[in-house]
């Protein structure tokens, strides 16, 4: 009788169980539900994105509205303020960056400020963990330390795709279909797979960066510290070291001067202050993501012999 009870109120499992858990998956859902709870942090974070776009996008509709002959409806239409407004921004249209650069211009200046995006969400993602004894909770499940990493990584990653990629992509749409018989993507749609593999190895390169920072620190505020310290030390030194010797390869000694350059070479945007050999900016954003890779898996192992 006791067991014909029991019976009654669970069921059996008729299901399978799965010989290999996601639970780096897991674990990254976890962290986009106890980011997204905080709403004011959020909002203020991800409205300049937010509004960059849509004004981006009003500029590009407009350009390729006015190269079409016609002035949006916004400007006055086919009135006459309308008319004398679409004269003068067709004429300033014509001496302004072409579409191109405008886009390539709106996705660098994200991607700096990305960093305050990835350093906000990713700085207390591991420090935290320890500071309040969760990883050993973590480590007591079936999860291994690449896992544990991959989970807080795409965390941090998320959040920055938001606000470095996210918003070129909208641009670009609208550059699309906005432009006569699809021509920004017959002539200039090469941007559009260089901004994806450009945000992608940027977000990739500082989330690293950020959780190495979070691994070594004890709160979230030294690791905002130390990433913002040493990428600010790191840009004053370089333009020191550039200035006293002459020599502006020296500014590759800065991760944000050395993606600067890569990106300068990527879009083709060229600058006096940019023009040194692209290879050692690369060099050092390799050495940058090693470091803080390196960093990481030594933290975490630590963190899993406690634990």
């Amino acid at each position: 009788m006791k067991a014909e009870a029991n019976l009654e109120v669970y069921r059996p499992f008729a299901g399978t169980l799965r010989e290999h858990p996601r639970a780096a998956v897991a674990l990254w859902k976890a962290g986009l539900r106890v980011a997204f709870r905080r709403r004011l942090a959020l909002m203020l974070l991800m409205a300049p994105p937010v509004i960059a776009a849509v004004i981006f996008s009003f500029v590009v509709y407009t350009r390729y509205s006015l190269e079409q002959g016609s002035t949006p409806e916004v400007l006055g239409g086919t009135s006459v303020i309308g008319q004398m407004a679409g004269t003068m921004v067709k004429d300033m249209a014509a001496e302004s960056l072409a579409v191109r650069k405008l886009i390539v211009m709106f996705h660098l200046s994200l991607s700096a400020f990305s960093l305050l995006v990835v350093a906000w969400y990713g700085a207390g993602l591991i420090a935290e963990d320890r500071r309040n004894g969760a990883h050993l909770l973590v480590f007591a499940r079936p999860l291994s330390r690449t896992g544990y990493v991959l989970g807080r990584f795409l965390t941090v990653a998320t959040f920055g795709s938001l606000a470095a990629i996210a918003p070129t992509l909208v641009v670009c749409v609208v550059a699309t279909f906005a432009s006569p018989d699809w021509s920004f993507v017959r002539l200039e749609g090469d941007v559009i797979l260089k901004a994806i593999l450009y945000g992608v190895a940027w977000v990739t390169s500082i989330s690293a960066f950020v959780l190495a920072a979070s691994s070594l620190a004890t709160r979230k505020a030294f690791a905002l510290a130390g990433t913002f310290g040493i990428m600010f030390g790191l840009g004053a030194i370089s333009t020191l070291l550039a200035q006293l010797q002459r020599e502006p390869a020296w500014r590759a000694i800065s991760p944000g001067m050395a993606w600067a350059r890569i990106a300068n070479e990527v879009f083709g945007v060229r600058e006096m202050r940019s023009r040194w050999d692209p290879e050692y900016a690369y060099l050092s954003v390799s050495l940058l993501f090693l470091a803080s890779c390196a960093v990481i898996a030594w933290r975490v192992r630590r963190m899993e012999a406690v634990a």
